[in-house]
């Protein structure tokens, strides 16, 4: 596999912190994957999920009430920056790793 092992289980486990409430097959493997790039990128904090019961907002869209209740969604530390493109990865590279860890969740 072409894809970072490192990577790889990253991704694994904020797909599994992502399915308590998101279906993982009603949405592209590539949007799913770019879901979960957000999710562990510090810059994205804007788009960082936050739920309450089966509510989901991401952080630019909740209130200042809301901000007080909502609990972020995917809590993963990791010791290496999760890469969109890791180096010497292609779309396809991506494409093939998001649907082998989606048919491994499912």
């Amino acid at each position: 596999m072409k894809y970072p092992l490192n990577q790889f289980n990253a991704l694994i486990e904020v797909l599994k912190q992502l399915a308590m409430v998101i279906d993982l097959t009603s949405i592209s493997p590539e949007t799913l994957y770019y879901m979960a790039f957000q999710q562990l990128n510090e810059h994205q904090k804007h788009n960082h999920l936050y739920c309450l019961g089966n509510s989901v907002k991401r952080y630019h869209q909740l209130t200042n009430e809301e901000k007080l209740n909502f609990v972020k969604l995917v809590n993963l530390d990791l010791d290496f920056e999760f890469k969109c493109y890791p180096e010497g990865c292609n779309d396809k590279h991506i494409s093939t790793v998001m649907k082998k860890v989606i048919k491994e969740l499912v």
